[in-house]
């Protein structure tokens, strides 16, 4: 899996897939969690609908349809931490991390056998500083 660190709105991006982390308390209220819930609310609706154990990912298109398109963006959230804090602390598990990104990886690599295009867009202050 090869990594690009890009700085911008990631909801800009080009990239069809959008991976977001986050925990496993059902909140979707601060940092970039909250945005995709604000923007895309059927992923937060399929947040809430699935199990959030810690290292697995729900993804949701970006429109009704069944079958992604040309234009569809695909939001991953991925279930990255187990609790929330303002503190120092990091509350982000690594090895959640991975697991999350080689579902990512299995999920990219369907979408090219059906002709979908493109690399994939994750959003983390982990990953990009922010």
């Amino acid at each position: 899996m090869k990594i690009e660190y890009i700085k911008g709105d990631l909801f800009l991006t080009d990239k069809p897939i959008i991976v977001h982390g986050c925990n496993t308390l059902g909140t979707m209220g601060a940092g970039v969690a909250k945005q995709v819930k604000e923007r895309y609310p059927r992923a937060y609706q399929t947040y809430m609908e699935d199990a959030r154990i810690l290292g697995t990912i729900s993804t949701v298109l970006d429109h009704d349809r069944k079958i992604p398109d040309a234009r569809t963006k695909v939001i991953v959230n991925a279930i990255t931490q187990a609790q929330i804090g303002f503190s120092p602390k990091k509350y982000v598990s690594y090895d959640a991390i991975m697991s999350c990104m080689e579902e990512v990886d299995s999920l990219h690599t369907w979408l090219k056998s059906i002709h979908y295009r493109g690399e994939y867009a994750v959003a983390s202050r982990i990953v990009t500083g922010k």
